[in-house]
Parts: structure tokens; C-alpha cells; sequence
């Protein structure tokens, strides 16, 4: 289900380049989403972060989903770097 979330957001992007780039890079990292997901907050926050993201697609905000998504990114390795700390 997050693959194809993931998919289906990157197929709006215009720029072809630009999505075989970040199709690339999110193929490359999902061992780590594996990881992230025993984190047993993970959930709760994967679901509150996309809803807000969702949420700023939809007002056309642009930045705040920049912001947004970049904040997913690192909340993402902090979980990552926490659960493989304490395995």
C-alpha cells in the first residue's frame, strides 16, 4: 500500500526526469522503511504525517508540502537509526 501511495503521488510530477530520479532513490531505501516499520509508534505517525501532507496537497500549499515531506524524510531516519540501535 505505501509503494503504490508513493507511486501514485510521484505519477502527478510532470517532470519525467525528475520522478525516475525519486523512483530510483525510494526502491534503494525501502529496506529501511522494513525496519522502520517494526518501530512500534512508526504507524501512528506514518498515518498522521501523510494526512497532514494530504491535507497541504489539497490546499495547493506547495511549500508546507515541501516542508512537509521533509520532515517525513527525517522523522523516517530517526526512526530508522533508533530501532537498528536497539537490535
Amino acid at each position: 500500500m505505501n509503494d503504490e501511495f508513493h507511486r501514485v503521488l510521484y505519477s502527478l510530477c510532470p517532470n519525467s526526469t525528475l520522478t525516475e530520479i525519486v523512483t530510483l532513490c525510494w526502491r534503494r531505501t525501502l529496506r529501511y522503511g522494513q525496519v522502520r516499520r517494526r518501530a512500534p509508534t512508526s504507524i501512528d505517525g506514518t498515518i498522521a504525517r501523510k494526512e497532514k501532507l494530504f491535507a497541504l496537497l489539497e490546499q495547493r500549499d506547495a511549500e508546507g508540502a515541501a516542508k512537509m515531506m521533509e520532515h517525513i524524510v527525517l522523522s523516517g531516519k530517526k526512526d530508522v537509526v533508533e530501532t537498528l540501535r536497539q537490535a
